[in-house]
């Protein structure tokens, strides 16, 4: 069964590790491409409880344009007095939501980061899928977007823009039940 939603994932869905950089105003950022330009509306990120329960600290949701292949100019980031928590849901491997505040759309036409800026010193967590290699599109920044990184951990960062395009349920093609 192909299922098509209104997000981009490079990962398979399941966390086998726990990722995330340190230090107070770190940065995390996955690239992706659009086929055609389209509008942002939101994130999901899937948290990972780790050690240390960090559902109290915050961080501010950000996208980011491209520059020769790292993250640039910021296109959205959350209000200061309007900074997010990470959530640890009810079963492992599922994702929060964080809409864009005020319903805004953030639009991309071409390649764009998504990611966050963090608050504390504190690694948040996300999951890493360690099944799929796409550490070549994540990149971290320690010194307030000054100098990034790509990540040298193998995996695929659990983090998925969501699109604001609205979705045809039906494509025109008859279930075929095959015994």
């Amino acid at each position: 069964e192909q299922v098509f939603e209104n997000y981009y994932a490079y990962d398979d869905g399941s966390a086998e590790k726990a990722y995330g950089p340190t230090g107070a105003n770190a940065r995390l950022a996955v690239r992706y491409t659009p086929y055609e330009a389209d509008s942002l509306i939101g994130v999901n990120i899937c948290w990972v409880p780790s050690v240390n329960d960090v559902s109290n600290e915050l961080f501010f949701i950000t996208v980011w344009s491209d520059l020769n292949g790292e993250p640039d100019t910021v296109l959205y980031e959350n209000q200061l007095f309007s900074p997010r928590q990470p959530k640890y849901e009810y079963d492992r491997n599922l994702f929060t939501t964080y809409y864009f505040k005020d319903t805004m759309r953030v639009p991309v036409d071409g390649t764009f980061y998504v990611g966050w800026n963090q608050s504390s010193a504190e690694r948040l967590n996300v999951g890493l899928d360690k099944n799929i290699i796409n550490n070549d599109k994540t990149f971290i920044s320690i010194d307030a977007e000054t100098t990034w990184e790509q990540s040298q951990i193998e995996g695929s960062v659990m983090i998925r823009p969501i699109f604001s395009t609205g979705m045809d349920v039906s494509l025109g093609i008859q279930e075929e039940v095959v015994f």
